[in-house]
């Protein structure tokens, strides 16, 4: 079903339905099992000011060094390994339940609008509903943090490249009154099957070989501030970051001029008529109890040199995003990362061991994975057919998942090992 098609739904059937479920599948949301609390065990009350309890945040060998939060400094020889945080962190799949059930509480009709964003499942004009995205490569070097108006991000892509650094990929739907986005970096080629996930125009200064030559042969809808010059130009590089940072971290583009480069380009605006979005999603202003998850306050997926975690905030019912140990901030906004939902997906690496350490992400094929949100996780399979098809997501029932509407995070790691979450 696409997710742009009109809803035509009764209020009134939809509010009785909502209470005989709500009835029958509601569960108290700050029910935490009495073994799973220690002195580190985050509650509904301390999320929003805490940091995650994670010990030894991880330091990019080439970066700065990021007091934690109790501003105690981590050195270059600690950030060698991540220490398990408290008893009440335990290592997945242990505590994921095999079969995972959705309830809708809280159902209230859409507020306002006749359509639904692909992206995030809320109301919108049908002009939005329509436009196509646009995908960007976002540098997440510590030295070039924070990024401009990355909270503006519908849906947020992290994995793993060289020297294990990461980088992110935000897919933007409402981007044309954005100023200065970025720091924009360059591609590889996983990133364009994220992309493809969701139609969009795929944004990038650059690339791998390997990236180059799935843009060419794939036909990807692409613009690239490096080697085409038919639309380099309108990219630039932004002031207030010359001077504070290597160049590499200050190229940027704003909305309007990333509309210009997709007209030159003369790439289609809406999405494609055969499009069938990924995202399920329950409708808004309702939201997912995972009757059948465990409890997950708290979220830490380790890669090479990186580590980001999610700090389940119960007021805003929503994963606030943190990086080695610091607010993960909007440079324009100030305000701090937030998900509704938080997808891990297994999809193995393997090493080019080229001349640059490259890697290669499976991204087609089948693999399991978890579905965070609510503060709960159960285990899910994912499913994508070739590169350019979008990725399907089932709970390990079979049944296809849907989503609690809002903003989407997914990590992309290769092995269970490097996720441990807190009840």
């Amino acid at each position: 079903m696409n997710q742009h098609k009109k809803y035509a739904v009764s209020a009134a059937v939809l509010l009785l339905a909502a209470t005989m479920l709500f009835s029958c599948n509601q569960k108290p949301t700050t029910d935490v099992p009495a073994d799973s609390v220690t002195t580190s065990t985050v509650t509904a009350a301390d999320t929003v000011a805490e940091a995650p309890t994670t010990q030894a945040p991880v330091q990019s060998p080439d970066t700065e060094q990021i007091p934690t939060p109790t501003t105690e400094a981590v050195t270059e020889q600690e950030t060698a390994s991540v220490p398990t945080p408290e008893s009440n962190v335990s290592a997945y799949p242990a505590v994921i339940t095999e079969n995972g059930r959705d309830a809708l509480v809280g159902i209230a009709p859409a507020a306002g609008g006749t359509y639904i964003d692909p992206l995030t499942g809320t109301a919108v004009k049908k002009e939005e509903a329509e436009r196509r995205p646009t995908a960007i490569m976002l540098n997440n070097i510590t030295v070039a943090l924070p990024q401009q108006n990355i909270g503006a991000a519908d849906i947020i892509y992290e994995c793993q490249v060289e020297g294990g650094l990461t980088r992110l990929m935000g897919v933007f739907n409402d981007y044309a009154n954005l100023k200065a986005i970025g720091s924009i970096r360059s591609s590889r080629e996983y990133y364009i099957d994220f992309a493809a996930n969701h139609d969009a125009v795929y944004v990038h200064a650059g690339g791998s070989e390997e990236a180059y030559r799935n843009l060419k042969s794939r036909y990807i809808h692409n613009i690239d501030a490096v080697n085409d010059g038919s639309v380099s130009g309108y990219f630039y590089r932004d002031p207030n970051r010359l001077g504070k940072m290597g160049y590499e971290h200050t190229l940027v583009i704003d909305g309007d001029k990333l509309n210009g480069a997709i007209a030159a380009k003369g790439y289609r605006t809406a999405y494609a008529d055969s499009f069938d979005s990924p995202l399920q999603f329950v409708g808004e202003h309702q939201r997912i109890d995972l009757t059948e998850g465990s409890g997950a306050k708290q979220i830490s997926v380790k890669f090479g040199a990186h580590t980001t975690q999610f700090v389940y905030n119960a007021s805003q019912n929503r994963y606030m995003r943190w990086q080695n140990g610091s607010k993960h901030i909007d440079g324009v906004t100030g305000e701090q990362l937030g998900f509704e939902n938080v997808f891990v997906l297994i999809c193995p690496y393997t090493l080019t061991k080229d001349d640059y350490n490259h890697i290669e992400v499976a991204t087609v094929g089948t693999g399991k994975g978890y579905y965070f949100t609510g503060g709960e996780v159960v285990e899910i399979q994912w499913s994508k057919a070739t590169g350019d098809s979008p990725i399907r997501l089932y709970y390990a029932s079979g049944k296809e998942i849907t989503l609690t509407p809002g903003k989407t995070n997914f990590e992309v790691i290769s092995y269970d090992k490097n996720l441990s979450v807190s009840k």
